[in-house]
């Protein structure tokens, strides 16, 4: 049996910026976005686009940002093109590189 298994960052991981050319490139990852900004009642999303870092450090700050920043990565790879070579680039963490050099 064929098995797949998605692997997320943990804390330590997050970094101001994060997410950002995804949002900006993909409908599908902007909409998770604005679902985990809307379910955590605060805009998620901008801490992990503009900071600040102490902010995005906090645990209660940094854990719905890595889940945001996360799945949006995995439902960029939902909407096609997306090549073997590119979906390496998005699990080392070459995201912003990747997607500049995809469009």
């Amino acid at each position: 049996m064929d098995r797949i298994a998605f692997v997320f960052p943990g804390q330590g991981a997050q970094q101001v910026g994060m997410g950002r050319d995804l949002y900006d490139n993909s409908p599908a990852s902007r909409a998770v976005f604005e679902a985990v900004d809307a379910a955590c009642g605060f805009p998620v999303s901008q801490l992990c686009f503009e900071g600040p870092d102490e902010a995005l450090r906090e645990t209660r700050n940094t854990q719905p940002a890595l889940f945001a920043a996360s799945v949006a990565a995995l439902m960029a790879c939902g909407e096609g093109n997306i090549t073997r070579r590119r979906r390496r680039a998005i699990r080392s963490g070459n995201m912003p590189r990747w997607w500049r050099r995809a469009r």
